[in-house]
């Protein structure tokens, strides 16, 4: 995880809002420039608006994911996650 200190907004127990961040592991590399990525606990949300799939590649215009080989992104009920096949 890279992290920028001066970017991060607490939002009480819902978690922390990082304008910037860089998250890796085994699932791939999330790298969000500007917009947010709210994390709490083990768990990492980005707003999917606008959002494009070219095969590994996942992204909108605030952040991009380039997932591994063997993981994919699935609709669970009205959300997407990460999901290893």
């Amino acid at each position: 995880m890279q992290m920028f200190p001066t970017d991060i907004i607490p939002l009480d127990t819902l978690g922390m809002v990082h304008q910037r961040i860089i998250l890796s592991d085994n699932w791939g590399k999330l790298t969000v420039n500007n917009g947010g990525c709210l994390l709490k606990g083990n768990k990492a949300s980005v707003p999917a608006k606008n959002l494009i799939i070219e095969g590994n590649k996942i992204y909108t215009q605030n952040w991009k994911i380039l997932l591994e080989d063997n993981w994919s992104l699935v609709m669970n009920n009205s959300n997407y996650i990460l999901r290893k096949r």
